[in-house]
C-alpha cells in the first residue's frame, strides 16, 4: 500500500533534500574541475628532463619498465627509432621561450614542439598559474619531441585527464550509490514507523460501530480489547505504541459508558412501561368521559415519546449483522407494504439488481418511515431506485410543502419541530428524521434533502454498491 499522508510528506522531503545534495556535490565537483574537459596540462621542463636521463640511463630490458613507470593520464611517453611525421601539425608558435626552457633543462638535446592543425583557425590558448604565471595547460594537444644522445626520440604527448576525470566521476557514482542505499533504508525504516499508525487510523475508524456492536450484550466485562490494537501497543515506535494504549484506555472507558446506558434504558423503558401502564388502566375508572379521554390520548403521546426517545438512544446499538442483500428488492418490498395507500405509492427502478452491504430489517425500516412520512406530509410518494456511478441511489418524492433550505441540517437534530416540518414518529416529537439518520450512518449511507421539479420534496438515500457476487 502506498504511504499517505505523513508518510508521502516525509518521502518527498528526503528526496529533494537528497537531489539538493547530489546538485551540490555536482557543482562542487564541476567548480574543482572546471577546464579539465578542454586543457591539455603541460609537462614541467624539470620533468622532460627527468624523463630523458632515465629513458637514456635505463638498460634495453628496462626500459618498458621505465615508460610505463613515467606514463600518467595527463602524459603519454613513448621511444622511437625514427622522428615521429609532423604531417597534420604545426610547430608551436609563440611559446620559444617555453622551449628555451626545456632545452636548458635537457642538456643540450634537441626538442621540437607541434600542435595539430586546427580547421578553424583559431590561436591556441594557453592557461597559466596563479601565482608563477608560468603556462599549464593549452587548449590542444603537445607533442614534444626529444633528440636524445643516443639518437632514438622520447615522443611526450599531452592528453586529457581522462582517468582523474573517471575517477572522480567513480566518487560521484559511489556517493549517489550510498545515498540510494541510504534513503531506501530510511524509506524502509520509515515505512515500518508509518505504516502502524495508518493501520492505526483505519483501527480507530471502526472503534464506535465495533464498541455499538459490543455493547448490546448490556454487559461488557468480559470484554477483551481489539486484538489488532492490542498488537499494535506492542509493536512500532515508541509514540504509536503509546497512542495504542491510550486508544485502548479509551476504547474500555467508552466501552463501559455505553453498557451503563445500555442497562440504564433498559430499566428505564421497563419501569415506565409498568407506570404507563398503571395508569392506563386506572384512567378507565375515571367518570366524566371528556376527562379520560385526554387522560388516555397524554399516556399514549407520554408511552410515544418515551418509546422514540428510547428508540433513538439506541439506534447506534443494533444487534442486526450487515449483509448483501439486493436493495431494488428491499425497496420494492417495503414500497409494496403500504397496501392501503397503493394508489399514493408508486415505484420503479432504472436496475434489475442492486447488490449493497446493510442491515436489512434497520435500512428497511429507514425507507419505510420515509416513505409513511411523504404521505402524511405530501399524500404521494414517488420511490425509485438508480445507480449513479458506484453508488445506489433511493429517492423518496412527493408533492408536500417541502422543507426550507436553511432547516435542512437543523432537521435531523432530535426533538427539533417546526409548523410545517416534516417528522417521521407519530406523535410529532421531532425524533423520526433524527432516527433515521442514525440508522443510514450505521449503514454508511448519505441523507439529502432536495427540492423536487414543480414542487415537493425529494429525499435521497445514498450508499455505496457492493461486489456483485452473483
Amino acid at each position: 500500500m502506498a504511504m499517505r499522508g505523513i508518510g508521502l510528506r516525509i518521502t518527498m522531503i528526503m528526496s529533494i533534500s537528497l537531489l539538493v545534495l547530489m546538485l551540490a556535490a555536482a557543482a562542487a565537483y564541476m567548480v574543482l574541475h572546471r577546464g579539465d574537459h578542454t586543457a591539455f596540462r603541460l609537462p614541467l621542463p624539470d620533468q622532460v628532463g627527468a624523463i630523458a636521463d632515465l629513458v637514456e640511463q635505463a638498460p634495453p630490458e628496462a626500459l618498458a619498465t621505465v615508460l610505463r613507470a613515467v606514463n600518467s593520464d595527463t602524459l603519454a611517453v613513448t621511444v622511437q627509432l625514427n622522428a615521429p611525421s609532423s604531417v597534420g601539425s604545426v610547430p608551436a608558435p609563440g611559446i620559444s621561450w617555453i622551449l628555451q626552457s626545456y632545452i636548458s633543462s635537457s642538456q643540450g638535446r634537441r626538442i621540437e614542439a607541434m600542435f595539430p592543425i586546427q580547421d578553424d583557425g583559431q590561436p591556441i590558448a594557453l592557461q597559466s598559474d596563479g601565482e608563477t604565471g608560468e603556462p599549464t595547460a593549452t587548449t590542444l594537444p603537445l607533442r614534444l619531441v626529444v633528440t636524445l644522445k643516443d639518437n632514438r626520440h622520447l615522443v611526450l604527448e599531452t592528453k586529457r585527464g581522462i582517468i582523474a576525470r573517471l575517477a572522480g566521476f567513480r566518487l560521484v557514482l559511489l556517493l549517489l550509490v550510498l545515498a540510494i542505499a541510504l534513503s531506501s533504508s530510511a524509506l524502509w525504516f520509515l515505512r515500518r514507523q508509518v505504516g502502524p499508525i495508518e493501520q492505526l487510523a483505519a483501527l480507530v475508524e471502526r472503534v464506535g460501530p465495533d464498541l455499538a456492536a459490543e455493547t448490546t450484550q448490556v454487559d461488557t466485562r468480559s470484554k477483551q480489547a481489539s486484538p489488532d490494537l492490542q498488537q499494535l501497543s506492542n509493536t512500532g515506535g515508541k509514540e504509536t505504541r503509546q497512542l495504542a494504549a491510550a486508544i485502548l484506555r479509551m476504547q474500555q472507558r467508552i466501552r463501559d459508558l455505553l453498557a451503563g446506558r445500555s442497562r440504564m434504558l433498559a430499566a428505564i423503558g421497563h419501569d415506565f412501561g409498568t407506570y404507563l401502564t398503571r395508569l392506563r388502566l386506572r384512567s378507565e375508572f375515571i367518570v366524566d368521559p371528556d376527562q379520560r379521554a385526554s387522560a388516555i390520548r397524554d399516556i399514549e403521546n407520554m408511552d410515544a415519546l418515551i418509546t422514540g426517545t428510547l428508540t433513538l438512544a439506541q439506534s447506534d446499538q443494533s444487534r442486526e449483522a450487515r449483509e448483501t442483500v439486493d436493495l431494488v428488492a428491499l425497496v420494492r418490498r417495503h414500497a409494496e407494504g403500504f397496501a392501503s395507500a397503493v394508489e399514493r405509492v408508486r415505484f420503479q427502478a432504472a436496475e434489475a439488481h442492486l447488490p449493497a452491504v446493510v442491515q436489512p430489517i434497520a435500512f428497511g425500516r429507514a425507507v419505510t418511515n420515509l416513505i409513511s412520512n411523504a404521505l402524511r406530509y405530501g399524500l404521494e410518494a414517488d420511490v425509485s431506485v438508480r445507480r449513479e456511478d458506484e453508488e445506489a441511489v433511493v429517492w423518496v418524492e412527493d408533492r408536500g410543502p417541502g422543507i426550507p433550505l436553511g432547516e435542512r441540517a437543523i432537521v435531523l437534530e432530535p426533538f427539533h419541530r417546526r409548523d410545517s416540518a416534516r417528522n417521521l414518529d407519530q406523535a410529532g416529537f421531532g425524533l423520526g428524521l433524527a432516527i433515521v439518520a442514525d440508522i443510514l450512518r450505521l449503514n454508511d449511507a448519505t441523507l439529502a434533502f432536495e427540492d423536487r421539479e414543480g414542487g415537493g420534496l425529494r429525499v435521497v438515500v445514498r450508499v455505496k454498491v457492493a461486489d456483485d457476487q452473483g
